[in-house]
């Protein structure tokens, strides 16, 4: 049976170390970013991405890596890059905001916490380590869950 050029691209052996993201939102037409990642062939070794970002008065072009053994290299390797603006972060990413909204939390119940990140710039933000004090940490949503947590779309291609 003859493989369609589709089934020839996915069952090729470099497409399957790629992928390509597009990363465009509502209110902002005509503007996109693409991230393009090379997934090394081994679990070790290097991966490395790669972001056009077109949104803005001119087109920009960034590069990360990141390499060793079991972890998220993706989010690890967009860690410090830029789309439209906002950096993108690892897990448990720390920024001033983070730093605010940890502040603005001492003192309110559970439920008043969770209703604070659901305000506004709060979104994209996450409390961790509930106790009986509150919440002990308050951390940025990593790589591009920050990204639709703000309204971005992102349709991965590849």
């Amino acid at each position: 049976m003859k493989q369609t050029a589709f089934e020839k691209m996915e069952n090729a052996a470099p497409f399957k170390r790629v992928a390509s993201f597009t990363i465009t939102h509502p209110k902002k037409p005509g503007s996109y970013a693409v991230i393009n990642a090379a997934y090394p062939a081994d679990d070790a070794g290097r991966l490395q991405v790669f972001i056009v970002d077109s949104f803005g008065d001119h087109r920009t072009c960034q590069a990360g890596a990141a390499s060793g053994y079991g972890y998220d290299k993706f989010t690890a390797a967009l860690s410090g890059l830029t789309i439209d603006g906002h950096t993108l972060t690892d897990h448990c990413g720390h920024d001033d905001y983070s730093k605010a909204l940890l502040k603005r939390a001492k003192g309110l119940s559970y439920d008043e916490c969770r209703a604070l990140l659901s305000k506004g710039g709060a979104r994209g933000y996450q409390f961790a380590n509930w106790s009986a004090d509150g919440w002990a940490s308050c951390y940025k949503l990593p790589g591009l869950d920050y990204l639709r947590a703000i309204g971005y779309t992102v349709i991965q291609a590849l």
